[in-house]
């Protein structure tokens, strides 16, 4: 399914991946050797660049599953669990929007001011293709929606204050 013996590098912006509408994954796809392999390819990328997130399109495969989460404390924010999120979708739980900076392992060197949904729910579907649900707030729901964004070919300077 995916090609796991090369090494992961990110695409940078400009690469026409990152403006794709992500194709969904289906059960069994979730469930392939080929899938466990690409996450954990996914988290040590991620954890190599001190990332808190990685999706699919950034290493050039048009999925709809990103990696999310940091097991380092952070001061005053909440831990969330490394996790793979296939098929996400959003649902927007509060009017309140929070201001965000924020940079990307797409766009090396750059950090800009957006502003997100304070508060979210995502449902998707786990590593065994059961359906999940989580609420979260501030910090998490930033993440989660910046990585979000990735699948639906959207990158964060596209939402510049």
């Amino acid at each position: 399914m995916y090609r796991t013996q090369q090494a992961i590098k990110i695409i940078k912006i400009g690469h026409p991946t990152l403006r794709l509408i992500a194709e969904p994954f289906t059960i069994p796809e979730i469930k392939h050797e080929s899938t466990k392999i690409l996450i954990e390819k996914l988290i040590k990328k991620m954890n190599s660049d001190n990332g808190v997130g990685i999706a699919a399109p950034q290493i050039n495969v048009s999925k709809r599953l990103f990696i999310a989460g940091w097991s380092t404390p952070k001061p005053k924010i909440k831990p969330l669990a490394i996790s793979a999120f296939f098929n996400p979708e959003i649902k927007f739980l509060s009017d309140k929007m929070i201001d965000s900076w924020e940079s990307c392992l797409s766009v090396p060197e750059y950090i800009g001011l957006v502003k997100r949904c304070e508060k979210i729910e995502m449902n998707y579907l786990d590593i065994g293709g059961a359906p999940r649900k989580i609420i979260a707030v501030g910090y998490s729901a930033i993440v989660l929606q910046h990585e979000n964004d990735h699948l639906n070919g959207i990158v964060y300077i596209d939402r510049l204050n």
